[in-house]
């Protein structure tokens, strides 16, 4: 996904997986409303257009630059077609979770041994110059 872009995700992996797991959030009113006061967004009284706030953009960058593979299509439609071998009955949904935990367990431990505040550093100070 590009700065910015809404993405679309099947029912499925939206509600048993992104929503149920915390990693995501309708974007119903009441949603908008939580970013809006944690300041992860701001909307324009007037015209109602929603931007992100330095804040946003910061949790992006770290985002897009420790675990953008994470968010590669391939890697969802593979995690869709666990669901539906789950929904087949092919597989269980604890031996699906199993390895989608392990999957996730990994990818995070990899995170961890990133070392790249350094680089971080040096995106929020140019998200910055937008907000001054």
């Amino acid at each position: 996904g590009k700065k910015n872009e809404i993405k679309e995700v099947a029912d499925g992996y939206e509600k048993n997986f992104l929503i149920n797991k915390g990693y995501a959030v309708p974007a119903n009113t009441s949603n908008l409303k939580k970013l809006n006061t944690i300041q992860y967004i701001a909307t324009n009284k007037k015209t109602q257009i929603i931007t992100p706030t330095l804040l946003g953009e910061i949790i992006y960058d770290v985002v897009e630059n420790s675990i953008k593979h994470l968010l590669n299509p391939e890697l969802t439609a593979s995690w869709e077609k666990g669901l539906t071998y789950v929904a087949e009955g092919s597989i269980t949904s604890e031996e699906y979770m199993d390895k989608l935990e392990g999957f996730v367990s990994r990818r995070t431990q990899a995170v961890m041994g990133l070392n790249n505040q350094g680089q971080l550093i040096k995106l929020f100070d140019e998200s910055a110059k937008n907000y001054k």
